[in-house]
């Protein structure tokens, strides 16, 4: 059986982060398939079973023509938005390698145009949603003012609208393509909340849906010496440390930065700023040296995973205020590093969180329980370690390569 993965990167980005575990859990679990990876962006060398297109200038342009307009319009929803307009050189790409299966991942920014998934050949596709791009118009995540504004096509709401103009035109193409795209169609979602969104959709009509985990390397995302973790990392060994990591987060609404920052602010109410330190990993705009009295320690950007485990072990909790989120990834390698997880309660995060268990859930954009949730965790994580390795163990590498593989073959 051959199998081609299809994602716009092969590892930059969370999508492009869990499409490549999945690939490297296939390649070795997988003896017996032929597992390829078409990506518009390679960022890694030495695999010639990881494909580009080309010619790669036509897509550039195409990219450049759609990156132009996104910038002009500026869209009340800050998510990110994929119009997916232009056909493109991956199509002929995927036809020509000829898979049986084709697994389609992240494809925005014109990885594939809503034509182009009409004229893929194989017979058999999957596509796992990292977000929610496949059912709506170009957003790739929903507004929170009209969170179902997708499930009739825009048309609820009010007009004259430019946004509503857009998304609705997208969101037609997409019903219209669709209907070749669903006869061979199986879905996955990493979350209960995702698969609840989908099937509120009018549009993507899958022959089955499959809520699976992402692939995790617990051999890497494990439990560390905390202690040498943090003389590692020039961390204090003398404070209790607060983590929190995502790329350019103060610049993105959705991941929390300013919920984080207000529930800080409430922190001096039950911990001393004088024993905590708060941790930052991931790109940021604009660092501090503290907030609110605590000291602030950057870490900067982590693409070593094994280096990114010590930072989890080195941390006491993990503090994950996303206030849209399909699976972050943070939250199943804190946990496979035994670090509990503080959160809103809301879209995937209860899926991976067990309240007091393992984490603590907070009231949806609740900074005062958030804040509360970070006092409760620096008190009692001591006896949550075990129980937050044991919740990601079913995320390891052979499990997840023989559940796709399973899948796969059950499909054909």
């Amino acid at each position: 059986m051959k199998i081609l993965i299809v994602n716009y990167s092969d590892k930059m980005g969370g999508a492009a982060r869990a499409t490549w575990r999945l690939y490297q859990a296939m390649r070795r679990h997988n003896q017996d398939d032929i597992i390829r990876y078409a990506v518009i962006e390679k960022t890694s060398a030495g695999d010639d079973n990881i494909i580009t297109p080309s010619p790669t200038h036509k897509l550039n342009w195409l990219q450049e023509k759609e990156l132009k307009f996104r910038q002009r319009h500026i869209f009340k929803n800050k998510t990110y938005h994929s119009l997916n307009l232009f056909s493109s050189p991956m199509l002929k790409l995927i036809n020509d390698e000829k898979p049986d299966i084709i697994h389609l991942h992240w494809i925005g920014n014109n990885t594939l145009s809503i034509r182009d998934l009409s004229k893929l050949k194989a017979k058999t596709i999957f596509w796992t949603l990292h977000d929610e791009w496949a059912l709506h118009g170009a957003e790739h995540y929903h507004d929170s003012d009209h969170p179902d504004a997708y499930v009739d096509g825009y048309k609820s709401l009010p007009k004259p609208d430019k946004d509503r103009s857009i998304n609705r035109f997208v969101w037609l193409l997409k019903k219209f393509y669709y209907i070749f795209l669903n006869r061979k169609l199986h879905l996955l979602v990493p979350s209960k909340w995702m698969h609840s969104r989908v099937l509120k959709n009018r549009i993507l009509k899958p022959k089955s849906m499959h809520v699976l985990p992402y692939a995790l390397d617990i051999l890497t995302f494990k439990p560390r010496d905390k202690i040498q973790s943090r003389r590692n990392h020039n961390l204090p060994l003398d404070k209790k440390i607060i983590l929190f990591g995502a790329d350019t987060a103060d610049a993105v609404p959705a991941k929390g930065y300013h919920e984080l920052t207000e529930a800080i602010a409430k922190l001096k109410d039950y911990i001393s700023t004088d024993e905590h330190v708060i941790c930052i990993f991931g790109h940021t705009f604009n660092p501090v040296s503290q907030l609110h009295g605590f000291p602030v320690i950057y870490t900067g950007h982590i693409d070593d995973d094994q280096k990114l485990s010590e930072i989890y072990s080195a941390a006491d909790i993990m503090v994950v205020p996303s206030l849209i989120d399909n699976a972050p990834q943070t939250v199943t390698e804190s946990l496979a590093c035994g670090t509990p997880v503080v959160a809103f309660r809301t879209c995937g995060l209860p899926d991976y969180i067990t309240h007091e268990k393992t984490g603590y859930l907070a009231q949806a954009f609740d900074t005062d329980d958030l804040a509360r949730g970070i006092a409760y965790l620096l008190k009692n994580e001591h006896g949550m370690k075990n129980d937050c390795v044991q919740s990601v163990s079913d995320f390891s590498y052979d499990k997840i390569s023989e559940q796709r593989q399973a899948l796969y073959h059950s499909a054909l």
